[in-house]
């Protein structure tokens, strides 16, 4: 203990930064040493020699340090290795009659980091400039105050000056302490939905930046009940990608965000994803504008048909015809697996436009309900077979994303997979057949129809044309 004891130096300054601020602290670093006659040392990384004890070296001159000044950025960038320097340092004894200080530098705009949010911060130069004097001081420095502030303020806007950012789209962040993740299905109640007051308030109806995740599920009681159910989807949805975040896995979301302000459409793009030094996961989410809406004026049956007809499309040419093709047999393991795991993602997207469509009137009783009597048993029997189709297919898959599966199951599954994909395809020309040629039927017209309409419709362009010319 002794030795630890002694080997701080009264007055050292320990600078942790991230890389890209390097230009700044090191003209931090002149203007507490000149004005301090050099009796003040300041250690930043750039000065230690890179080599093989490179981080011997960082920790000695945090051990010799009796301050630390942690220049803070914004807090979307990543600050483990910070974090790493300062808790090392908090960590070091203090002689009896010296006490270590860490002293966060920060722009007023930023919040302080949580794991430095019980410090104070410094936050414009007069603050830097009292805390300077007060270390000059304590270490019995003369000092030429008036320099000081010159030499302070001439670096204050690379210091505290407003970050600039573009940002096309309002962002909201969910942050979520990796300890309270109990289930790998939900969210925490104590996870903080967090965002600039005017987007929280827009999209959530909080006059707030930040809400926790709790209260943010409760606040779906007072909604309407079509809004509640939106709004519910969204919840469970939001959930899901950022569990599948979690397994480092990607989930695309589907479900429309109706803002609680203005009735704004918006959909949740997962954008960054981080695992912070304080054991604190970090999901950034994009808002962005939803063009489209509900179709209006259908009927249930017509919109759940034209759904179906759209999903049917979907699984022909983004599975079907897709992997239909694909040689199993001869293609390496990492072939194998990536081309499996990209054909589990457009399922589960697949699926999932369905699960959350964000029409209530898009539903299998009005599916069927547009078909006759006969037509309707068919198309029911025919979704029966789905599935043992989708149970064969994601089995094959787990086995395909196996690295150590043996040649016997790989063939097996192979077999399996051929004969399942086969099956959809059959199940996917019938279903697209029927429902194409009820929709033809609802909207198909006689040749005498089409040829009194055609007539018609040449006489009214033709009237538009001329208007158009004499106005000229």
């Amino acid at each position: 203990m002794a030795w630890r004891e002694r080997a701080m130096k009264p007055g050292t300054i320990f600078i942790s930064h991230r890389s890209e601020y390097a230009d700044i602290v090191r003209k931090l670093k002149a203007v507490i040493q000149d004005n301090s006659q050099g009796e003040i040392t300041v250690f930043i990384s750039e000065d230690i020699p890179r080599g093989d004890l490179w981080r011997t070296e960082l920790e000695e001159s945090l051990r010799e340090s009796e301050h630390l000044f942690l220049i803070y950025g914004a807090p979307y960038e990543d600050w483990s290795w910070c974090f790493y320097e300062a808790g090392y340092f908090y960590a070091q004894p203090s002689l009896p009659d010296r006490a270590r200080h860490i002293y966060c530098i920060k722009r007023k705009d930023i919040a302080a980091p949580s794991p430095l949010s019980h410090l104070q911060a410094v936050t414009d130069v007069d603050d830097l400039i009292n805390d300077l004097i007060e270390i000059y001081k304590e270490n019995k420095i003369q000092f030429d105050a008036a320099k000081l502030r010159q030499s302070v303020k001439a670096i204050g806007q690379l210091l505290f000056g407003r970050i600039a950012e573009f940002r096309g789209y309002p962002r909201i962040c969910v942050s979520i302490n990796n300890e309270d993740f109990v289930d790998t299905q939900d969210i925490p109640a104590k996870a903080v939905l967090e965002g600039d007051a005017q987007t929280i308030g827009e999209l959530f109806g909080f006059a707030a930046s930040s809400v926790q995740w709790g209260d943010l599920a409760k606040s779906a009681e007072g909604l309407e009940d079509s809004d509640k159910l939106f709004f519910e989807k969204w919840l469970k949805e939001t959930a899901e990608v950022i569990c599948a975040g979690r397994d480092n896995r990607i989930k695309s979301p589907q479900t429309v965000l109706v803002a609680r302000r203005g009735g704004k459409r918006y959909r949740s793009l997962l954008y960054i994803m981080r695992r912070q030094g304080n054991d604190v996961s970090s999901y950034e989410f994009l808002a962005v504008d939803e063009v489209g809406g509900p179709t209006l004026g259908l009927p249930g049956s017509l919109l759940s048909l034209l759904t179906g007809v759209r999903m049917g499309f979907r699984f022909r040419y983004e599975i079907i015809e897709e992997f239909i093709d694909f040689d199993w047999t001869q293609s390496s393991a990492k072939e194998r697996q990536g081309r499996a795991r990209e054909l589990q993602n457009i399922m589960s997207n697949v699926l999932a436009e369905y699960d959350v469509r964000s029409d209530p009137n898009v539903n299998e009783q009005n599916f069927y309900s547009a078909f006759g009597s006969s037509e309707k048993s068919r198309m029911r029997q025919l979704s029966g077979y789905w599935p043992a189709i989708y149970r064969e297919l994601t089995g094959a898959l787990a086995v395909f994303t196996d690295a150590k599966v043996s040649k016997e199951q790989l063939a097996d599954s192979i077999e399996r997979f051929r004969n399942a994909l086969e099956a959809l395809r059959l199940l996917n020309l019938e279903f697209l057949s029927r429902c194409c040629a009820l929709v033809a039927k609802m909207m198909s017209l006689s040749d005498d129809e089409m040829k009194t309409n055609a007539d018609a419709l040449g006489r009214l362009v033709n009237g538009m044309k001329s208007v158009s010319e004499a106005a000229e």
